[in-house]
């Protein structure tokens, strides 16, 4: 086995929505015609990516919390930051355009909460530059999400 050096530690973990079809099963739910295009798995990709722009523009403009399909108990939402945490998290750089007063000190991000029998895990979703854009004009226009 070939020893590959890791270039690129932020992102040696990470996968593209097309190779996330790598072994997909397309002969039990698409017809032939489709399932023997050479760009299929880019055009199924291209569907995830687009659903998952859907879903996070509706939770930040329609302020919902999306749940993820049965049995994963795991949620996407909208998480306050407030108070010290809010106070440290803005020294730190975050929340630079955020209207502190009018937002009555808090911040919200986007966070994938998953529950366990052992406790709530929370993983941060980083979004492009638009969508933290929009989520602080909410915020700064009086907002509350949550």
């Amino acid at each position: 086995m070939e020893n590959k050096e890791v270039t690129n530690w932020a992102t040696s973990y990470a996968l593209t929505a097309e190779q996330l079809y790598i072994n997909f099963p397309a002969s039990k739910y698409i017809r032939k015609e489709v399932r023997d295009l050479p760009k299929f798995r880019l055009i199924l990709g291209a569907i995830l990516r687009y659903f998952f722009f859907l879903v996070l523009n509706d939770i930040i403009d329609k302020n919902v919390t999306f749940k993820l399909p049965p049995g994963t108990s795991a949620y996407i939402e909208m998480v306050p930051v407030s108070g010290d945490d809010f106070a440290k998290a803005r020294q730190n750089g975050a929340f630079h355009d955020v209207d502190y007063l009018a937002s009555d000190f808090t911040g919200y991000q986007l966070y994938l909460r998953h529950n366990t029998r052992y406790g709530k895990w929370l993983k941060r979703i980083y979004v492009s530059r638009k969508m933290r854009d929009k989520i602080t004009a909410n915020t700064n226009a009086g907002k509350k999400y949550g």
